[in-house]
């Protein structure tokens, strides 16, 4: 007060008179406040900047999908209409409605395609849900913009505790599996490890709606992955029949070295050095060889 009041008036009140605890108690608050603002500020700042960025967010992948499509903008403009957005049609497998993106026929695009299937496994969970959407997003947007690239169809493969379909069946195509029972030790349980769902999906995917897979190649994607701009599945760097192409991953880099999976890779892959640290995603793999690698990868996994 003495600081903070006109002199005047200052030199009327008593000097202040404070007993030692109660100036330690002060001080002590003082330093756990200025610890809490050393901490709360830049996390403040830092999920300001989150946000800011998470609003740019759709304008920056399509700026980096540009690139690509300005090369057939010329072609894809007389064929494209971007006026309206594609009308939905109805599921033959789930009873659903969809949007269809049809292609163009093969003879108008300049170049040969091999299309491929765009495959995503995906599971109940609010996160899968709206990375699947923001994937389907990605996808109609490319195929708009470059109809004679090798995209083709487009599936979420879903699974589900009861084998039905959820709200977003009737958004994309989706074809539904029951999932593994939880925490068993049975033939049709996860064993504890719920990513066993992925390869069991496909599985069945491919014995039992096989015709949803119209292409010969298969690119298979998780639900994190949309894609910036359509993979080229050309003669070179492409997908040959018995030639899957695969992501190098740094987490499977470093596993390999791990003791565990220096055993399994010795019982069924000689020498260590040959075996390349990919995963099942991101995979641009044929039909058929898919077929023959669902089972095994399921029970190896």
């Amino acid at each position: 007060l003495r600081w903070a009041l006109p002199a005047t008036r200052s030199a009327m009140l008593p000097p202040p008179r404070f007993r030692s605890s109660t100036v330690s108690v002060v001080k002590r608050r003082r330093s756990r406040l200025s610890r809490i603002l050393a901490v709360a500020v830049p996390t403040c700042v830092i999920i300001a900047l989150q946000i800011h960025a998470a609003g740019h967010f759709e304008e920056s992948i399509e700026l980096e999908a540009s690139a690509h499509g300005r090369r057939m903008a010329a072609e894809a403009s007389r064929h494209v209409n971007h006026t309206s957005p594609p009308a939905p049609r109805a599921s033959a497998a789930n009873g659903s409605a969809h949007h269809a993106v049809q292609p163009l026929p093969p003879t108008q695009c300049s170049r040969h395609r091999r299309p491929y299937h765009v495959l995503v496994p995906c599971s109940l969970s609010v996160e899968h849900q709206w990375q699947a959407r923001l994937s389907y997003h990605r996808y109609l947007r490319l195929k708009e913009s470059d109809p004679c690239s090798d995209l083709g169809g487009f599936t979420r493969l879903l699974t589900s505790p009861d084998g039905k379909p959820d709200l977003l069946a009737a958004e994309m195509p989706t074809v539904v599996t029951r999932q593994l029972k939880r925490s068993g030790r049975c033939d049709d349980c996860d064993h504890g490890f719920p990513l066993l769902n992925r390869p069991w999906a496909v599985r069945r995917l491919l014995a039992f709606h096989r015709k949803e897979v119209k292409e010969e190649y298969i690119l298979l994607l998780e639900a994190d992955m949309p894609l910036l701009a359509p993979v080229d599945n050309g003669a070179e760097g492409g997908a040959a029949p018995l030639s899957p192409v695969g992501v190098e991953s740094r987490a499977l880099k470093a596993s390999k070295e791990r003791n565990e999976t220096k055993a399994v890779l010795r019982r069924w892959h000689s020498p260590l050095r040959e075996v390349a640290p990919v995963g099942p995603s991101a995979l641009l793999v044929h039909k058929r060889q898919l077929e023959a690698l669902a089972g095994p990868w399921l029970n190896v996994s």
